[in-house]
């Protein structure tokens, strides 16, 4: 299960990539830091179908992902009050680009959304597959899958903080105390019932021609149906969540603190500079963004491209 980028030598062939070449936009908001993708490239699970064991290849047509020049990604999304934690960036990069192609896939305004919610969900199991086959933990994965799976279902997050919160108070206040108790009572119905309407998913069917026939092969929606994996998903996402949810708030609320702290003097640029050579320095003239280059702490080999643009790229 590679990731794959086009061979320098030869574009049709795509060969297995261990780097990716980002380049930092000037910062316009305060918690938020974005990236462009220098050169595309894409991800498969396909077995390679050109070349040879020693130096596998595969042809465009077997990339089942693509991640294309320009996208747009703050990485990871965990904002920097929780680096401290996982960090945006690291073994999780490549996983993490290619979910937020998957994510805008899922959302496209033309589309059902029972059908959305199906994209979105193989979006969020494919980022913890990927996690796992770039060499994350299974407590890094695993964390990082139950984040995207709770917040990237926003009818979730008030029951589920009202779940946490309730949580929180009772450890806090002792087992006897009725309020907690009701805001737990309360979050966890509301959570379930949120989690049931939520799995009703619908998936694209291929409908194909008649033989002979002028009319193209087009695609329709399915049945609607209420899918068990995804209430288990989801259910299971907002426990491993529930649990991780102390430790990381009194690490995050402290490390917020000290964010404050030494980033205090720090500014922003416009939107409307946002595409200019880099974040504005304090006498108006461009600052110079970061070119970053991810490269996993493995030994490549023959059959491993180098995904560096040439200078042309730049």
């Amino acid at each position: 299960m590679p990731f794959i980028g086009p061979d320098p030598a030869d574009a049709s062939l795509w060969r297995q990539i261990t780097t990716v070449d980002l380049r930092q936009l000037p910062v316009t908001r305060r918690w938020k830091v974005l990236f462009e993708v220098i050169r595309e490239f894409g991800y498969t699970e396909l077995p390679a179908d050109v070349g040879t064991p020693q130096s596998p290849a595969w042809s465009a047509g077997t990339v089942q992902h693509l991640v294309p020049r320009g996208m747009e990604t703050d990485l990871a999304s965990v904002p920097p009050f929780l680096w401290g934690v996982i960090a945006s960036y690291g073994r999780q990069t490549l996983p993490a680009l290619l979910h937020d192609r998957l994510c805008w896939a899922a959302q496209l305004p033309d589309q059902p959304a029972p059908y959305r919610r199906r994209a979105r969900r193989e979006a969020d199991d494919q980022f913890r597959r990927t996690l796992r086959a770039s060499g994350s933990g299974p407590l890094r994965r695993w964390l990082m899958w139950a984040a995207v799976r709770v917040f990237g279902r926003p009818p979730v997050l008030a029951p589920f903080a009202l779940l946490v919160v309730g949580a929180i108070a009772l450890l806090v206040a002792g087992p006897g105390w009725v309020p907690a108790l009701v805001a737990i009572a309360v979050g966890a119905v509301g959570v379930l019932v949120l989690t049931l309407a939520g799995a009703v998913e619908q998936e694209r069917v291929p409908v194909l021609a008649a033989p002979g026939a002028l009319v193209p092969a087009a695609d329709e929606f399915g049945p609607r149906r209420l899918v068990p994996r995804a209430v288990g998903g989801l259910l299971g996402a907002v426990l491993v969540s529930l649990v991780a949810a102390l430790p990381i708030a009194v690490l995050g609320v402290a490390t917020l603190v000290a964010e404050l702290v030494v980033g205090l003097g720090e500014h922003t640029t416009s939107a409307a500079d946002s595409r200019r050579a880099g974040p504005a320095k304090p006498d108006g003239s461009p600052g110079a963004t970061a070119r970053i280059q991810w490269r996993p702490l493995v030994d490549e080999d023959a059959s491993t491209v180098n995904a560096n643009p040439g200078p042309g790229d730049l």
